[in-house]
């Protein structure tokens, strides 16, 4: 390929404007022509965007089995196992990584076994897992948001609307606009309405309805506001039956 760098950020472009097909031709040619790793890992998610996901492990598995673009490509490589459906054997490869990562990355393995381990349907383990990174400073900001959200739902699962109730408010605090904060919110009025708190179950169902109208969550938030202010009403009205 003549010009290396125009055809480099030809392909970074497509990539950011989603044209996943023609970004995939560029860095394959790229590859052909260079035999650079790196343009080789930019096929593999080109790949995996395309829902060629087989094909990008497949990719992936030749790199980390090199510890080429290490760690990134091990971390990639487990994300790929976890969306084939392959639990176990991904939370196997993360388990791995464990040894050879350090920091952050360590962090994010150690977080990865431990969703993978949830849903597995582990649950006793997993809890034991999500209860470790807490107490782990390589855990931090999004990721530990994501761990308290976890523990919740297992303790939302087992009726103990309260406790699950403090640790959605602890993912928030951690992560406030992050991708899973609005359910999380969402989660919170659940936990409220069986808590027997309707009026702040109310407001933060209309914080999500403002938040995001006309998706599911938002429609799901808006059902469930009317259903919360419905029985309400019922339970006014049959108190003021007994006066």
């Amino acid at each position: 390929m003549s010009d290396k760098p125009a055809a480099q950020r030809r392909a970074e472009a497509l990539f950011r404007e989603k044209k996943y097909e023609e970004a995939l031709e560029v860095y394959r040619g790229l590859h052909a022509d260079l035999k650079e790793d790196k343009y080789l890992y930019n096929v593999a998610v080109c790949l995996y965007h395309l829902s060629q996901v087989g094909d990008a492990a497949a990719i992936l598995e030749q790199l980390w089995s090199r510890r080429a673009l290490a760690p990134d490509s091990g971390v990639f490589l487990g994300f790929c196992h976890r969306s084939l459906n392959q639990l176990g054997r991904g939370r196997q490869h993360f388990e791995a990584m464990i040894a050879e990562t350090s920091g952050q990355v360590r962090g994010r393995c150690r977080l990865m076994v431990a969703l993978l381990t949830d849903e597995l349907g582990e649950t006793d383990r997993a809890e034991s897992l999500y209860e470790q990174l807490l107490t782990d400073v390589e855990t931090g900001g999004k990721d530990r948001a994501e761990v308290y959200r976890r523990l919740a739902t297992l303790k939302e699962n087992r009726k103990d609307h309260l406790k699950a109730l403090q640790l959605y408010r602890e993912s928030l605090t951690q992560d406030p606009e992050g991708e899973g904060a609005l359910a999380a919110k969402f989660r919170m009025a659940v936990c409220l309405m069986e808590l027997s708190a309707p009026a702040e179950s109310v407001d933060l169902l209309k914080d999500i309805e403002t938040a995001v109208p006309g998706t599911f969550l938002g429609e799901s938030a808006a059902k469930l506001r009317q259903a919360v202010e419905s029985n309400v009403r019922r339970i006014e009205r049959n108190i003021r039956s007994y006066e």
